[in-house]
C-alpha cells in the first residue's frame, strides 16, 4: 500500500471514531433557516464538502 492510502485510511478511521462520540443533536442556524440535525450528519457533510472541494481543485 502507498503511504497516501494508509494516511487516508487512518484519517477516515479517526473521523468515524470522532463522529460516533459526537452523536448529539444540534441546532443549526444559517441566514434565515434553522434546523436540528445530528452532529454526526453535520460533520459528515462538512467532511464530504471538503473532499469534493479538494478533489475538484486538484483536477484543474
Amino acid at each position: 500500500m502507498r503511504l497516501s492510502s494508509i494516511l487516508t485510511l487512518v484519517l477516515v478511521l479517526i473521523l468515524i471514531l470522532f463522529t460516533i462520540q459526537n452523536a448529539n443533536p444540534i441546532r443549526i442556524h444559517f441566514l434565515q433557516w434553522s434546523f436540528t440535525a445530528s452532529r454526526v450528519v453535520v460533520i459528515f457533510l462538512a467532511f464530504t464538502a471538503g473532499l469534493l472541494i479538494g478533489w475538484t481543485g486538484r483536477r484543474r
